[in-house]
């Protein structure tokens, strides 16, 4: 008031003198009254706004972001969801917004309110979700690529020893195939098909910016992950380079947020069962001795004494090997921080038991992340992710001697003790006519185990150098210690197994070396122009050791130490392998209407030809959002409308590090009475051998409606050329073969995934999900020839115009009957009435062997189809969701069934060969099971090919957050409680274990897992249904 006071008396005396006096009252009034006014309202000071963020379930929102609209005014909230706001006096109707990746902003007016309470509804279309890509991020309205993302809350909650566990069936294009139940095997994972001939076809791992592999990523805990996020097309992989082809799995682990400590714990327990739906359906007593005395009967030959003297003994032997296992999982996560600081603590503990006898999984993990802003331009950054696990086996992955091999083969007239109570001696009662052993037996006395310490670090330094330019400068190691060790504690007499005590000990260590360097330039110009620049190079390097040894022949079983029996070998190895990179992106938007990116990197690797040491991945994609047109502003109904396009090539470096050069290989001999080793040519190596190479195109749509339903749609073909194949070489040369990138193939497809919230309000909600994909392969090239791949006997076929592995085997049309015989139908020496009748492929009258030229393809292993359908639903505090997978269009040649057929072993079979077997001409059966005792056992035909479809109820959650009115009165932020069953039931017609599995070996692989794709051999156990009971809270 005193400066309004003194202008006022200013502008007064300027006035005439006449008019002075006159002027001066009036002044004096005027301030008169300001001066009261000013003592009766003194200044308005800042108003505190306080309130708490829920999500529509009823659970607090941490880390949500509280502003003051137009302003910098702005705070997060805490572990509660509480939050004070401070609103400047000279605010005009202020405005709170309200954000949160994965939900919807919202604004509030502040009004006369001191308190405002917002629950936030999620955002179907997650167009403010932030993707990881590589090296960076980015909004998903602003991608080009194809990328599918799996969030914290998706994993965390289920009953899984790994990440990969609970990424089947939630996104569209991937393959999540446990070939094995064994807890701590990893899954086979293949993203939109498999694009490879005989390199690995699992997709490139990075962990917090780390290229690893599937078996480093496995190790970490679940409950630490943040998201996973898929990059699937050319334009989102191109940035890795010659290790894109088969796409990229970018996991991001948890950091600590600004904000008081916080405590969280995530408990789990429960039990896994076998899911007896899932058992081999084989004959019971009276069915095994029925069947082996019309056998005797139709051949002629007497009935042998153990089936006319059978004592009614008829043991399940399935029943012998299964267990309830107990599941146990704990985590503890500390984190917190300020402005300047924040960090994150975390431990773990699983313990999963096998639900095969004396076998288990046990995995010990911690993280430790820490952030520090050292000022407004420069940031550091540590990760130490160091994880211990340990792998129990107790038999072999052997097609007799496994357990689940030996509770299928093994006579059910054999009882499983003795007299005394020891496990019995199933070969003493002279039934088996090869030999076997009681499964109790192998599981006691056989012994594998594999220790894993992993450690993935990580440090960095950022520096804003100028306004938008910043550089980041990372150095990291993962190191991985593997020991295995190998134990018989008897000798036992069995395929798979040995006939001493045997030991055997191998120790590895892999050590990965990383650094990265990038600079990033972001800026926007006249208003309407985005553009993000990013230049790297990158040098990694890879060095690998081993050692081991074998013995047998232990004097005693306390001591189990090389030294203490004959030992049979020892050996060591070295290896190693670099990979020099320089990378570049740019991403540019124009309104949010255009979107452009362009990709190249330049990779340099040890493990290629001298001629062929680098290579080029370009990339480059395009989007336009409709949605953000002026002539879209009136279609309210769509809310979202994106259509994208990429084109890249990308490489695989997936190979031995050694392939490409020359190499020797020892080889024992004698000079005189003296024993020597000498060396001989074992590869003359390629100096031209380069990177597989697949070029890659996607187009694709995204469509969000009304906030509640969003559809993403794709098509995808990719060609890869240079594939690596063997070159056969003359065996004067002295080698097998050549290695040479010689090989073409293609594989294309369509996904789709529908998201829609079908009810949203206060109470209740409910959502559905639906993700589908159409795959197909086709071979165009397999070298100067063109000939056909055969591995196992001629049974596995890869030819130019089909798909990888196709099944060759003779076709049954039906059962012989005297009048096809009488008819002159072709068969083979010694068939008769009951036996199989098979397809004359070649007319010639006679039927050939099953690698002959009777031998057809009869299909192959290659999924055509894989779907995911999810559907949660809320009521109040409640929440309930469930999970389904499934594949079709596959079919699997299952030696299981072959090896069942061997009749003359005496071994058990499947009901398949009893119930509707033919009998006589007067009881035919079905038309399709051959009589006892059929001639030509162990042929490979088309009744062993089973399809391997299945929808399998994949996981089911109820849970029940509590009130914050209840967990504040017991001192926590938060309180979750929840029941969780995983693999409940599996919808199939294969008749086994797992139709997913398969077997090693046999393969086209010369790189990889080696996998067979189409065979198995091996009886499988089925997926382990896990009950869960867990309960989180935080403090």
């Amino acid at each position: 008031m005193k400066w309004l006071l003194a202008t006022a008396i200013d502008i007064s005396f300027r006035y005439s003198s006449k008019s002075i006096v006159k002027k001066i009252s009036f002044i004096l009034l005027i301030a008169s009254i300001s001066l009261s006014v000013s003592a009766a309202t003194p200044p308005a000071p800042d108003k505190n706004i306080t309130g708490q963020v829920k999500s529509q379930d009823g659970t607090p929102l941490a880390g949500v972001t509280v502003s003051l609209k137009g302003t910098n005014v702005n705070t997060i909230t805490d572990n509660s969801g509480d939050f004070t706001i401070r609103i400047p006096d000279n605010q005009q109707n202020p405005v709170l917004t309200f954000s949160s990746s994965g939900y919807l902003p919202q604004e509030i007016i502040i009004g006369d309110k001191s308190r405002i309470d917002v629950q936030l509804v999620t955002d179907v279309r997650n167009l403010n979700e932030v993707v990881v890509i590589g090296y960076g991020t980015q909004k998903r309205k602003d991608l080009t690529g194809s990328i599918a993302s799996v969030s914290s809350a998706q994993i965390e909650n289920r009953p899984v020893s790994s990440y990969e566990d609970a990424l089947a069936g939630i996104a569209a294009g991937i393959d999540v195939a446990p070939r094995s139940a064994r807890p701590g095997n990893t899954a086979e994972i293949t993203i939109r098909g498999i694009g490879t001939i005989s390199g690995d076809r699992q997709p490139l791992f990075v962990v917090d910016g780390f290229p690893t592999d599937a078996v480093n990523a496995a190790a970490i805990n679940p409950s630490n992950i943040a998201s996973v996020d898929i990059l699937k097309d050319a334009s989102s992989t191109a940035i890795y380079g010659s290790r894109g082809a088969n796409g990229v799995i970018i996991i991001t682990t948890k950091s600590g947020k600004a904000g008081q400590a916080k405590v969280s714990v995530n408990m789990k327990t429960g039990f896994a069962k076998a899911n007896k739906h899932d058992f081999y359906d084989v004959l019971d007593g009276a069915q095994y001795v029925q069947w082996y005395k019309e056998k005797a009967q139709n051949n002629g030959t007497p009935i042998p004494s153990w089936v006319t003297n059978w004592d009614g003994t008829s043991t399940n032997w399935q029943d012998v090997i299964y267990r309830t296992a107990p599941f146990h999982d704990y985590a503890l996560t500390i984190s917190g921080g300020t402005d300047k600081l924040t960090y994150l603590i975390s431990g773990g503990y699983l313990k999963q038991d096998d639900i095969l006898l004396n076998a288990g999984f046990d995995k010990y993990s911690a993280t430790m992340k820490a952030q520090y802003k050292a000022s407004d331009r420069i940031s550091i950054g540590i990760n130490l992710s160091p994880n211990f696990t340990t792998q129990r086996l107790s038999a072999p992955e052997d097609d007799y001697s496994s357990l689940t091999g030996a509770a299928v083969l093994l006579p059910p007239i054999i009882p499983v003790y003795k007299q005394d109570g020891t496990p019995s001696d199933v070969n003493s009662y002279g039934i088996l006519g090869y030999n076997m052993v009681n499964p109790l037996t192998i599981a006691e006395n056989y012994k594998m185990t594999q220790k894993n310490f992993f450690l993935l670090s990580n440090a960095y330094l950022e520096v804003e150098l100028l306004k938008g330019l910043t550089a980041r400068s990372s150095i990291g190691a993962n190191i991985l210690d593997n020991k295995y060790r190998f134990f018989q504690a008897q000798g036992m007499q069995g395929q798979g197994l040995y006939p001493v005590t045997a030991l055997e000990l191998n120790s590895t260590r892999t050590i990965n070396w990383l650094n990265e360097n990038t600079l990033t330039y972001k800026t926007t110009f006249n208003r309407d122009h985005r553009l993000e620049v990013l230049a790297g190079y990158t040098v990694q390097k890879v060095s690998f050791e081993s050692n081991g040894a074998n013995a047998n022949g232990f004097s005693s079983n306390l001591a189990q130490t090389v030294n203490f029996g004959t030992v049979q070998s020892a050996y060591s190895g070295e290896s190693g392998n670099s990979l020099i990179s320089y990378l570049a992106r740019a991403n540019y938007s124009y309104k949010d209407r255009y979107l452009l990116t362009a990709t190249v990197r330049r990779d340099g690797s040890s493990r290629f030809g001298t001629n062929n040491l680098w290579g080029v991945f370009p990339s480059v994609a395009a989007a336009w959002n409709v949605s953000n047109e002026r002539f879209m502003e009136d279609m309210r109904a769509i809310d979202h409308l994106k259509v994208r396009a990429s084109y890249g090539v990308t490489g695989s470096n997936f190979i031995g590090d050694f392939t490409s050069k020359s190499s020797l290989r020892s080889l024992n001999s004698s000079f005189g009475n003296n024993s020597v080793v000498g060396f001989v040519n074992a590869d003359p190596g390629n100096p031209d051998l380069s990177w597989e190479k697949s070029k890659q195109t996607d187009i694709g749509l995204d469509l969000g409606l009304m906030n509640r339903v969003s559809v993403t749609l794709d098509y995808f073909n990719n060609i890869s050329n240079d594939l690596l194949l063997n070159v056969n070489v003359p065996p004067s040369l002295g080698y097998g073969g050549n290695l040479a990138n010689i090989g073409s193939m293609k594989k294309w497809g369509y996904e789709a995934t529908v998201n829609a919230e079908i009810i949203k309000n206060k109470d209740f909600s409910w959502s559905v999900g639906f993700n589908v994909s159409h795959l197909k392969q086709k071979v165009l090239k397999l070298g100067p020839t063109g000939a056909p791949l055969r591995q196992f006997f001629n049974v596995l076929v890869t030819e130019i115009g089909g798909p990888l592995e196709q099944e060759h085997a003779l076709k049954q049309i039906g059962i012989l009957t005297q009048k096809d015989i009488d008819n002159g139908v072709a068969r083979k020496v010694g068939d008769k009435a009951g036996d199989y009748k098979f397809l004359d492929a070649n007319n010639d009258g006679f039927i050939d062997a099953f690698n002959g030229a009777d031998g057809v393809l009869v299909g192959d292993n290659n999924p055509r189809w894989l779907y995911g359908i999810n559907t949660s639903l809320t009521y109040k505090n409640f929440r309930f969701s469930a999970l389904l997978q499934g594949q079709a269009g596959a079919k699997m040649l299952d030696f299981v069934y072959q090896i069942f057929s061997l009749h003359s072993r005496n071994t058990n079979m499947d009901t398949y060969f009893f119930d509707g077997r033919y009998i006589s001409e007067a009881q035919p059966g079905n038309g399709l099971v051959p009589r006892a005792g059929y001639n030509d056992e162990g042929a490979v035909s088309s009744w062993e090919v089973q399809k391997t479809d299945y929808l399998r109820i994949r996981n089911v959650n109820l849970s029940y957050t509590f009130p914050a009115s209840i967990s504040r009165k017991i001192f926590l932020n938060d309180l979750r409680a929840y029941i969780s069953v995983e693999n409940l039931y599996t919808f199939k017609k294969y008749r086994g274990g797992n139709p997913q599995a398969t077997r090693n070996g046999f393969d086209t692989q010369i790189f990889g897992d080696h996998r067979t794709l189409s065979l198995n051999s091996v009886a499988t156990a089925p997926l382990p249904r896990i009950f869960t009971l867990g309960i989180n809270f935080s403090f």
